[in-house]
């Protein structure tokens, strides 16, 4: 079965590394958070590439969510939170908008 890269090369080439069960193991858990192969997840962080995690887009789109509606309660029922709560939830929110934008 011949494989390819996302750029379209062939990869014919093989490497063999050693490593102990529990390096396997943490390279294993690694790619599945990714959602990657171990082979896949290996060539990118050898070449620099970046590598997400497939969960920290999901919690970071669910506290986006949350922010969010914590806004509307905040502009809604203003004079139910005291000001260092709201700057608080302001901090949040722009903090999880920054981290969605620049991962």
């Amino acid at each position: 079965m011949k494989f390819k890269s996302l750029e379209g090369d062939q990869l014919d080439q093989v490497v063999h590394v050693r490593l102990t069960g529990s390096e396997k193991s943490q390279l294993r858990e690694d790619a599945d958070l990714a959602s990657l192969t171990v082979s896949a997840l290996v060539r990118r962080r050898c070449l620099g590439r970046p590598v997400a995690v497939r969960e920290d887009q999901v919690v970071i789109k669910e506290l986006r969510r949350l922010g969010s509606h914590l806004q509307q309660l905040l502009e809604r029922d203003g004079e139910l939170c005291s000001g260092d709560i709201a700057s608080a939830l302001r901090s949040v929110i722009t903090y999880m908008d920054e981290r969605t934008t620049n991962p």
